[in-house]
């Protein structure tokens, strides 16, 4: 199942698709992992997968409109899977004593995905809160302006 889930993120790495078949993929994805009968880690380490690749991937617009446009569907297409998945994974960590709960948490570091997420994560807040930034201030602009002319 696991090596299934992970063939599938492969494939999306290498698919140059649109906006919406890339986040359908990762819907797909992310549905049948929440509702599989998978492991609790298994499931953390698919997801964990999963948003390395919507990093990857939201890094690659040029465009800044379709990046966020990509983001923004991504956390709503998947919403509810990725809630589910982390909750599942909370009530497994919850049944851990202490010395299983840090034994778990170093060996996230060794996963494949882990240095990913630290390397990216920084890039992609940093991209998108200008992006944010920019658009707001694009918005309160027009509005002064537009506010501005009819005045005049």
């Amino acid at each position: 199942m696991l090596r299934t889930i992970l063939f599938l993120v492969l494939l999306m790495s290498l698919s140059n698709c649109s906006i919406s078949k890339r986040v359908k993929a990762h819907e797909k994805l992310l549905a049948a992992t929440a509702q599989s009968d998978a492991e609790p880690p298994e499931k953390l380490d698919v997801l964990a997968t999963s948003l390395v690749q919507m990093m990857h991937e939201g890094l690659q617009f040029v465009n800044p409109k379709k990046g966020l446009k990509f983001v923004e569907r991504y956390g709503e297409a998947n919403q509810e899977s990725i809630y589910k998945i982390l909750d599942e994974v909370g009530e497994w960590q919850d049944g851990l004593n202490t010395l299983q709960t840090i034994a778990y948490s170093a060996s996230l570091l060794t996963k494949p995905y882990a240095r990913d997420l630290i390397d990216l994560f920084p890039k992609f807040k940093r991209k998108y809160d200008q992006i944010v930034f920019v658009y707001n201030l694009n918005r309160k602009l027009q509005g002064t302006l537009s506010d501005w002319g009819l005045k005049k």
